[in-house]
């Protein structure tokens, strides 16, 4: 079942965009996601916003899986020169700054769920694969507030790779338009593919060996929504 819920979540859930939805979105933020030398499932996460806040909350819930807010192994608060705040916990996952802070560093245990199931809807990180969600690993200060862009480094294991529907700049950095729904697919061995379809670029992601090969399976999706889009166009003609 792992198996097969690792694959949902990399065709499902990753590789699909509009050309225009974010080629005209410049970052405003940066969060920088790197491997925790402490534990092989955790990571650090470091980011600042453009205005200082006191209360910084990480999500508690999503998609029916909870108790997110237990896997924050640590939380720091930093000022705008740098200083570190005292934060408080109220309860797992929110914290409350002494004073206003305008950076922050959370470690997050990120052992994939106990459902297989539950791996295609938040974060996790396996011995040769990753599942990247910003919604449910940075505060919500990052989507809740006037801007919800950002610019976003990921420093991972040496023969790792990385994808994602978010454009990847020159200097290997990613612009991410919306924090809450970027995902990022990274792993070992990871193969992707393209493909232009009902006027969008597709990409695919796989790991592993499967009995369809990665053109096939890229063609099922483009013709899914191609016919998907010509359903959307003949409602649209219908009104």
């Amino acid at each position: 079942m792992r198996h097969l819920a690792e694959l949902i979540c990399l065709i499902a859930c990753a590789l699909s965009s509009y050309d225009d939805a974010i080629a005209h979105t410049p970052p405003q933020l940066r969060i920088r996601i790197v491997s925790a030398p402490s534990a092989q499932a955790r990571v650090v996460i470091e980011g600042n916003l453009q205005e200082s806040i006191e209360r910084w909350s990480f999500a508690e819930e999503y998609a029916g899986v909870r108790e997110l807010g237990k896997r924050i192994v640590s939380f720091s608060a930093i000022d705008a020169d740098g200083k570190v705040v005292d934060a408080r916990q109220l309860t797992p996952g929110i914290y409350v700054a002494q004073r206003p802070a305008i950076s922050f560093r959370a470690e997050i245990d990120l052992t994939p769920p106990a459902r297989d199931t539950d791996g295609a809807h938040v974060s996790w990180l396996g011995d040769e694969r990753a599942l990247l969600m910003l919604g449910d690993l940075v505060p919500s200060a990052y989507w809740s507030n006037r801007s919800t862009a950002a610019g976003v480094e990921l420093s991972l294991p040496a023969d790792w790779t990385v994808a994602s529907a978010e454009r990847r700049r020159a200097d290997g950095r990613f612009e991410v338009p919306n924090v809450e729904t970027a995902l990022f697919v990274a792993g070992r061995n990871l193969r992707v593919r393209s493909e232009r379809a009902a006027g969008m670029d597709i990409s695919l992601a796989i790991m592993g060996h499967w009995s369809f090969t990665l053109d096939d399976a890229l063609k099922t999706i483009a013709d899914v929504l191609g016919e998907h889009h010509k359903l959307r166009r003949c409602a649209g003609d219908a009104r």
